[in-house]
This record gives structure tokens, C-alpha cells and sequence, in this order.
């Protein structure tokens, strides 16, 4: 059994634990100029506080890779990456700095990155088998095929006129995505479960 993955989390859960202590106790100690911050709504708030733990889960990971060699995947950190640019987007959003964005942009923009991460999951399965042939089942090849390319179909449902035609066609393209990325969770925590 490989433990990188599970140190991994257990320096991602302890340094999620960490920026959550160091965001509460700075949070204890504002200045006049965090009371500004206050004035805001509570949309802003949140984007801002996001966008914030966003950044601190990517800086822990780059640090503990930096110390750790590659306990985080390339994957794995991409991810934060991305997770982070979309935060800002959404706290540009919350603040009306670009009116001509609209939310589902930003959501559209989540799953262009997904989809673009979905194409790495492959290429690098398929990078690992050219260098030890079998390293990586046809089937779980044909998975990441398959992924990569619901990943690039959900971008075009994303970009069509019906998505967004109503408040409930948004949503429910949304409640879609959240389904199938939860249904992926599920059997990646079991398979993890499994190989103990």
C-alpha cells in the first residue's frame, strides 16, 4: 500500500487545522482597517474568507511538498490551483467588478478546468503504461478516457443557451455536476477504504 496519499491528508487535514486557527485568532485581533471589511456584505465576506482558505490550502500543499517531496500529486495541486483562481473569480464577482460576468461563467469555468484535469488524469495514465506497460488497467484507462470525455461534454452542456435558460435549468445543470463529482468521491473513498 502506498502511504503518500494518506500522509498527504494527514498534512492537508492538520494544515486546514492550522490556517483555521491562524484565520480565528487574527480574526480576534482587526484593525480599524478589517472593520471596513465588516461594512461588507455578507456575499463579499464569504468570497473573501474563500478566497483566502483557498490560497492557505494551496500554500500548505506547495510547502509540504517543498519538505516532502511529491506528497502531493501534480493533480492534486492543479486542483488547488484552480481552486484558487476560481475563488477570485467569484470574490470579483461578489464585489461588481466585472458586471459583464455572470455566475454561471464562473461555473463554466470551473468545469473547463475539471475537463482540462480530466485530460491530465489521462494523458499521465497513459505516460505511466508507455514507461512500465500494465502499470495501469485497460479498464482504468477506459475510465479516464470515458471522464475526459464527459468532462469536455459537460463544458459544451455548460456553454448551451438551455442551461442557462431559467434559474431552475441552472441549478439543476448544477446539482448534475455536484452528483457526479460526489458519486466520484464515493468511489474513491471506497476503493481507499478497500485497499487497507
Amino acid at each position: 500500500m502506498n502511504a503518500k496519499p494518506i500522509v498527504a491528508i494527514i498534512y492537508f487535514a492538520a494544515g486546514c487545522l492550522a490556517a483555521t486557527v491562524l484565520f480565528m485568532s487574527s480574526g480576534t485581533a482587526q484593525t480599524d482597517a478589517s472593520n471596513s471589511l465588516s461594512d461588507e456584505n455578507i456575499f463579499v465576506r464569504y468570497a473573501r474568507a474563500y478566497s483566502q482558505l483557498a490560497k492557505a490550502d494551496l500554500d500548505i500543499a506547495l510547502d509540504v511538498n517543498k519538505r516532502i517531496g511529491g506528497a502531493y500529486s501534480e493533480n492534486t495541486v492543479q486542483r488547488l490551483r484552480n481552486q484558487v483562481e476560481i475563488a477570485k473569480a467569484k470574490l470579483q464577482y461578489e464585489l461588481g467588478g466585472d458586471e459583464s460576468k455572470k455566475l454561471h461563467d464562473i461555473h463554466l469555468r470551473e468545469l473547463e478546468e475539471a475537463s482540462k484535469l480530466a485530460e491530465l488524469n489521462l494523458s499521465s495514465a497513459i505516460v505511466v503504461n508507455k514507461r512500465l506497460a500494465g502499470t495501469v488497467s485497460e479498464l482504468e484507462i477506459r475510465r479516464l478516457r470515458l471522464a475526459a470525455e464527459v468532462a469536455k461534454l459537460a463544458v459544451a452542456r455548460g456553454r448551451d443557451p438551455a442551461a442557462v435558460s431559467t434559474p431552475y435549468a441552472h441549478l439543476q445543470w448544477q446539482l448534475d455536476q455536484v452528483r457526479s463529482e460526489l458519486l466520484w468521491l464515493q468511489i474513491r473513498a471506497d476503493k481507499l477504504a478497500a485497499s487497507r
